[in-house]
């Protein structure tokens, strides 16, 4: 989610909200790693440390916990882009672990029919990883057709897209 949004800031956006969920916060410190990227909390929002809007330059980032609405969604270009993220293990080669890469991408895609109406570009992100290549590649048609597109995310922030 956050490398998605640190595209989507290089991508002209200026205000980006994610939306995580509790287990997102189980394995992951939103809060510190926002803090150690620069971003600064200028107001809190909920009850946890990690709910709030952030601010590092003209940069703002808000984190909520409103589920339904979008892993991050963002203004660019005059459109409303919805984006599901999701993540996993790409270091390793367990099948369990790489299946489970293949079922979170058919999540991603799934979960984007259910996106706002508001939205206006649909973006599945996913690690990049030999086996969501392969799956993308397979997909990608059917999904642009449904006006969904696949975004592979390194393990160094890069998005790329399947065409």
């Amino acid at each position: 989610m956050l490398a998605v949004a640190l595209w989507l800031f290089k991508r002209g956006a200026s205000h980006v909200t994610i939306h995580p969920d509790g287990q997102h916060l189980r394995q992951f410190d939103i809060a510190a790693w926002l803090c150690c990227a620069n971003f600064k909390k200028v107001k809190a929002i909920g009850k946890t440390k990690h709910g709030g809007v952030y601010r590092r330059g003209d940069h703002e980032l808000e984190v909520r916990f409103t589920p339904g609405c979008g892993d991050v969604v963002a203004e660019v270009d005059g459109k409303y882009v919805c984006v599901e993220a999701k993540g996993g293990c790409i270091n390793s080669k367990y099948a369990g672990l790489v299946s489970c890469l293949r079922s979170r991408m058919h999540e991603a895609v799934g979960s984007l029919f259910d996106s706002p109406e508001t939205a206006t570009r649909l973006i599945a992100a996913v690690p990049s990883h030999p086996k969501t290549e392969e799956l993308a590649a397979r997909i990608a048609p059917r999904c642009r057709r449904a006006g969904i597109e696949i975004a592979l995310v390194g393990h160094d922030g890069t998005v790329c897209f399947v065409r």
